[in-house]
């Protein structure tokens, strides 16, 4: 049986001016890793596709945001329309940890020749985590801060649709679903509903140049819609260069180079 594997390393500079809050975890190559925004794009490849990234903001700065993110997934073998995939995200920001596990199943159907539609559903679980023994706190007598830590657990689900063919793409996926609530000692917080839709084209410069334009919108209430504007220019699918611009927030650089592609 062949195997079909692609292996990349990739470089990003990212230079954030200031950022918004929100609950779903940011990337700035969100094309090479599409899964972590649309569980639709599980399986829109014929191989199995593995992923690793770590995110590193404000470097210096005690607590600064970090996130680690792993995922696997892929067609299954005796049924090419279904694929499946897993997820693992851990966010760490100042006193809050916030890990998270997705599973995933997409259905992939063929509407024409040359293109396919997918639809996707993951479901997993949130661990919000408060590290309050690390509280410089001015009142003392907060009976929150009593405890070592402060823990609560909310079940999650994110759906999607994805529509590709061999230059084009687009996405939509509704992120955090259920909109679930968030118990901690007393008072309750509640998941919030992410919604992205991404679209980009393949432009054949030449026999050796490919230029990809890209923009994925974000919004989740009350922060307004952010848009990200990417463009990537590839040689021989082997090197890349890349620029992406989020409003109102970061410009970034980035390249690329795939190792092995077999």
């Amino acid at each position: 049986m062949k195997k079909n594997f692609k292996i990349a390393v990739v470089i990003c500079f990212a230079f954030s001016f200031f950022g918004k809050a929100q609950q779903q975890s940011l990337y700035t190559n969100y094309l090479l890793n599409s899964y972590a925004y649309n569980p639709a794009v599980v399986g829109s490849k014929p191989y199995a596709q593995a992923n690793i990234n770590y995110r590193n903001q404000w470097v210096g700065f005690d607590g600064s945001p970090k996130t680690y993110l792993l995922s696997l997934h892929g067609p299954l073998k005796k049924a090419k329309n279904v694929a499946v995939g897993g997820m693992i995200v851990s966010d760490k920001t100042g006193l809050i940890s916030t890990n998270t596990g997705y599973v995933t199943f997409a259905y992939n159907v063929k509407v024409t020749k040359k293109t396919r539609l997918s639809f996707g559903l993951s479901g997993g679980v949130k661990q919000y985590t408060v590290r309050l023994y690390d509280v410089n706190a001015y009142d003392k007598g907060d009976d929150y801060l009593t405890g070592n830590t402060l823990n609560a657990n909310v079940l999650d689900a994110n759906a999607g649709i994805y529509f590709y063919g061999e230059r084009f793409f687009f996405g939509l996926s509704d992120m955090n679903m259920l909109n679930n609530k968030i118990r901690w000692k007393n008072p309750t917080g509640r998941l919030t509903p992410h919604y992205y839709s991404v679209i980009g084209y393949n432009f054949k410069l030449s026999k050796d140049f490919a230029l990809q334009p890209s923009v994925l919108l974000k919004y989740n209430d009350p922060i307004p819609a952010q848009l990200e504007y990417t463009m990537k220019l590839s040689f021989k699918d082997m090197v890349w260069i890349g620029g992406n611009y989020r409003t109102d927030d970061a410009v970034s650089f980035m390249m690329g180079v795939t190792v092995i592609k077999n």
